[in-house]
Parts: C-alpha cells; structure tokens; sequence
C-alpha cells in the first residue's frame, strides 16, 4: 500500500499473522468473514484506517531511529523512492539500502533515484548493480 508500512512492532506482526492464520488467510479485525473479506480490509482501502495496526502510515514510522535502514523503493506493491527517500530523511539513518528492485519489479534508476533524494549526512549504499 503507498504511504503505508507493515508495523515494525513484531509483536504485534506476529499477533496479527496468528489471526490471519486462525482465520484462513482473513484480517483477525474483521468480525464478519467471507470470501471478499482478504486483508488489507475494505475499511482500509476506503478510509486509510487499519483498524488491526497491521499497516501504519509513514507518519507514523519516522519515530522510527536506527543507524542502517533497508527500504523498499520499487513503488508497485511498496512505497516509490521518493516515498521512500522522505522516510529516510526524517529518519536519519547512517545508511539507507533501497531494496525490493530490480526483477519482477522496479528498477536500478528507481534505487539511484532514492539516493540522488537522501540528505548528505545519509550515504546511499546500492547493493545490486
């Protein structure tokens, strides 16, 4: 989902990964479960509101301090690079590595424009070529 991450909170991943598993393959928030009811749920597509914290804004995330980040700038089934950049940026890493690029989709232009977007004080690491 574009401007959304998966909950960096195991936990609570790992909670919702027990749910889901419960009820074969359906978001554990949704009381009524059929066929249609796959996560991400339609309340989340509607409003942008994951009621089951599974997907947390990127807002959300920029608490977020940690001295190497990996980040996915592919922007087909992950945020896009400038997405991701601007993440980077609020988060300050020491390093940033994009990733999830370069097969099925994205593209390398996609990782050394995430790099070109990084604030000085952040080096872009590209590690497939």
């Amino acid at each position: 989902m574009k401007g959304y991450i998966i909950n960096p909170d195991k936990e609570i991943v790992s909670k919702i990964i027990d749910g889901i598993y419960r009820k074969d393959g359906h978001c554990p928030c949704r009381v009524k479960v059929d066929e249609t009811t796959l996560c991400p749920c339609d309340e989340f597509i509607e409003t942008g509101n994951c009621i089951c914290k599974l997907y947390l804004p990127i807002e959300n995330t920029c608490k977020v301090k940690c001295d190497v980040a990996f980040v996915p700038v592919d922007g087909t089934y992950t945020m896009d690079f400038k997405e991701a950049a601007y993440l980077i940026n609020k988060i300050e890493p020491k390093i940033a590595v994009p990733i999830h690029y370069g097969s099925i989709v994205g593209t390398s232009q996609d990782a050394n424009e995430f790099v070109k977007l990084l604030h000085s004080n952040i080096k872009g690491v590209i590690l497939m070529k």
